[in-house]
Order: C-alpha cells, then structure tokens, then sequence
C-alpha cells in the first residue's frame, strides 16, 4: 500500500448528486462537514461507510470537508433536484 505523506486525496460521486453522494478514500469512519457558498456548516456527521446522504440540502453548491485518519481534504459538491 502506498501511503501519501500530505494527506490522502478523497473522491466525491456522483457529482452533482441529488440524494447521495459516495466518498471515495475514506478507511474506516470519517467526519463530514458540508459548508455552503457563504460558509455556513449545513451538515456535521460521522460515517463508519462510505456513502452519506445529502437528500437534505438544497440545490447548489457546497464545500465538503472530509476528516478520516488524520487526513483532511476539502472537495466541492454540487446538489441538483
């Protein structure tokens, strides 16, 4: 296994979604934080899969903070209904 030393590069899809998105680089259990364009956080979870569910957020577009061992990344989302 190769292991990056600045951090992990986590994956989003579908992207755009409508009600769930799969994150693609996470081991284990990670904490997903969704920020909107104006820097709102919207969701704060804790998965153990890799799969959240976004069905409630509205359509557009968000900053997904993504936390797993130690690593975090920041990956955009958009959400269309």
């Amino acid at each position: 296994a190769t292991e990056e030393v600045n951090g992990v590069a986590f994956s989003l899809y579908p992207n755009p979604t409508s009600n769930s998105i799969t994150i693609e680089g996470v081991n284990g259990s990670a904490n997903i934080k969704v920020y909107d364009l104006q820097g709102r956080m919207v969701m704060n979870k804790k998965i153990t899969t890799n799969t959240l569910d976004v069905s409630s957020l509205n359509s557009g577009i968000y900053n997904v903070a993504i936390e797993s061992n130690g690593n975090t990344s920041v990956e955009k989302l958009s959400i269309v209904k």
